[in-house]
């Protein structure tokens, strides 16, 4: 969400690298293997031809080093505010997923 988790002024690039970015990093922390992604987005009058371009640049870069399609999405009109959503989908050999509840956390003591 703008002005939540990026500015316009970060560069249309780096909120497409860091969109995907972020997401690869939770498939990871499960141990799975990133395969495809979905995207949704909102448009409103702030972003232009330009700004889209940049940003799927961002988004094709990141998904190049890791292997990764965009297999679909969707897009809309909005108000004020940009809004970027981004589904991701990952394997982990069977019984090999890591899981929240297994995780250590040492004392700050």
């Amino acid at each position: 969400m703008e002005d939540v988790h990026f500015t316009l002024n970060d560069g249309a690039f780096n909120i497409g690298g860091k969109l995907l970015n972020s997401n690869l990093s939770d498939l990871a922390a499960a141990g799975a293997k990133p395969l495809y992604y979905l995207l949704g987005f909102s448009k409103n009058k702030n972003i232009d031809e330009e700004f889209i371009k940049e940003f799927c640049r961002g988004l094709k870069e990141t998904a190049k080093k890791y292997n990764i399609a965009l297999i679909g999405g969707d897009s809309v009109a909005a108000g004020d505010k940009l809004f970027f959503s981004l589904t991701i989908f990952g394997q982990t050999k069977r019984g090999q997923n890591l899981k929240r509840s297994a995780a250590v956390c040492p004392s700050i003591l």
